[in-house]
């Protein structure tokens, strides 16, 4: 079936300026979490504990060396990951 060409709408261009939403991020050490603390006779009480980050903090994202979304990030890859693919694919 035929689509009507027309032209793109402002609202979903792409800015010159744009950047993903990741960009120079900072991640949070850990968070408070409800728990319960029981008693020997099954009463329990609510408190709070901590619960440290540790995920991964590198970011992850393969082509960030050449995307130009990641241009200003302080946070891109090293591209490790990428090169040893294509590494293996040449294998």
């Amino acid at each position: 079936m035929a689509v009507i060409d027309h032209p793109v709408h402002d609202k979903v261009k792409q800015k010159a300026d744009a950047q993903y939403g990741c960009k120079n991020r900072t991640h949070a050490d850990g968070y408070w979490a409800p728990d319960r603390r029981y008693f020997p006779d099954g009463r329990f009480e609510t408190t709070c504990v901590w619960i440290p980050n540790v995920m991964s903090r590198d970011c992850r994202f393969d082509l960030s060396m050449n995307d130009p979304l990641c241009r200003t990030c302080e946070h891109k890859g090293s591209g490790e990951e990428y090169a040893l693919g294509v590494l293996l694919k040449t294998l």
